[in-house]
């Protein structure tokens, strides 16, 4: 073999090389990679999905902290209004006993 054909034979077994090690990487990456990407999208999808039920839920709970504050306040006004009338009613109550009192004293 001279330098010429030395070098004919090298390009052509670098060629065959190059396609079989190109084939062989499309293969890898049909093979292997392509399903890890497909995983990675459909993990990523279902982050999405389940960051939107998340902040569904964080309005939900702000929604019922809302709900129970307004509640409370209410339970509280409620309260004051009953004991406002308890203590009216047991000051009449006593004024009512005291002028009976002075009835009988005269």
């Amino acid at each position: 073999m001279d330098r010429n054909q030395m070098e004919e034979f090298m390009k052509t077994f670098a060629g065959k090389l190059t396609a079989d090690l190109g084939e062989n990487i499309r293969e890898t990456v049909k093979n292997e990679i392509a399903p890890l990407v497909e995983k990675m999208l459909q993990l990523e999808r279902t982050i999405q999905t389940q960051q939107k039920k998340i902040e569904e839920l964080q309005g939900k709970l702000e929604q019922e902290k809302q709900n129970n504050d307004i509640e409370k306040t209410q339970n509280e006004e409620e309260r004051r209004r009953r004991r406002r009338v308890q203590w009216y009613t047991t000051w009449q109550k006593r004024m009512l006993r005291m002028k009976n009192k002075r009835k009988k004293r005269y």
